[in-house]
């Protein structure tokens, strides 16, 4: 690694122990303003047949996900968002800017996770 590589990780890894430890300030949510209406940002075609797609939202629904080559992976309903479902290995439940995500034993394969 280069310095600035080194610097920039050590600078990384104190801003989440600061953030973790909660001497960073959290930043509110605003309210939503439920007032306003929107143009629609899609539109919908008149010749697209809607049953593919309410099948497939149904599938994730019921706990299986299709993700890289793995088809019908069971993620579970409702999801078990920190359990690798390659490996069947789950992520301990730790504050994530911390985890070590390059620890396959601990994690399992981390792009399984995050791919959802």
């Amino acid at each position: 690694m280069t310095p600035a590589e080194v610097a920039n990780r050590m600078l990384r890894a104190l801003q989440a122990r600061a953030e973790r430890s909660g001497l960073l300030a959290v930043r509110s949510v605003p309210e939503p303003d439920l007032g306003v209406s929107s143009n629609p940002w899609h539109r919908c075609d008149p010749g697209v047949q809607p049953q593919p797609y309410i099948a497939a939202a149904e599938r994730i629904r019921s706990g299986l996900l299709d993700m890289f080559a793995l088809r019908g992976a069971q993620i579970g309903s409702p999801p078990r968002w920190n359990r690798d479902p390659k490996s069947g290995i789950e992520a301990p439940l730790l504050f994530g800017k911390l985890l070590d995500t390059g620890d396959s034993d601990l994690v399992g394969d981390i792009k399984y996770l995050w791919e959802p």
